[in-house]
């Protein structure tokens, strides 16, 4: 009985055939594995995805571009020896994470920044005062003032007030 298997072995076509679809297979695979164009970024521009809601990555690498500039200042001429021990992408991920995490619970605990309070902890922003007297500065200047230092404009950058107001809430 052994005999007849190798015999067929040997002189059937059958294992040329399944050793070429193993073949055909495994390249199938790699190939979709290496692929540049698969993977889970196809669908987007983000850095993480935090229970359906994407962090970009601009926001990332301008988070990881920040904390870098800090250590910079920090260290001085000492920051390259500093740089590899820094893990810097990893700290800006978290910390981009963390922040979204809380909101994510803040909101659902019903957390609400209120337009008044937006309003006061912008009358707070030096950037919406004038520097002679502390008024604010005009819808038009203050407009102008916000689109300089914020990359969203005017509309991001309320946002960002009211999610970081909504986060010392959360926290106190």
């Amino acid at each position: 009985m052994l005999n007849y298997r190798r015999d067929s072995l040997k002189h059937g076509s059958w294992p040329k055939l399944v050793l070429g679809g193993v073949a055909v297979g495994l390249v199938a695979y790699l190939g979709a594995y290496f692929s540049c164009e698969s993977g889970p970024r196809q669908g987007g521009d983000w850095a993480a995805s935090i229970n359906g809601t994407e962090i970009p990555t601009r926001l990332f690498l301008t988070t990881a571009r920040n904390i870098d500039q800090r250590y910079r200042e920090m260290f001085g001429e000492n920051y390259e020896q500093f740089k590899q021990q820094a893990q810097i992408g990893t700290q800006a991920i978290q910390m981009l994470v963390e922040r979204e995490l809380v909101l994510q619970v803040a909101s659902r605990r019903v957390l609400v920044v209120s337009e008044e309070e937006v309003g006061e902890k912008l009358r707070g922003t030096a950037c919406v005062q004038d520097p002679c007297n502390g008024d604010f500065v005009g819808k038009q200047r203050y407009g102008q003032a916000v689109s300089r230092i914020h990359p969203g404009g005017v509309t991001a950058f309320e946002l960002d007030l009211r999610n970081e107001f909504l986060m010392d809430k959360w926290t106190d």
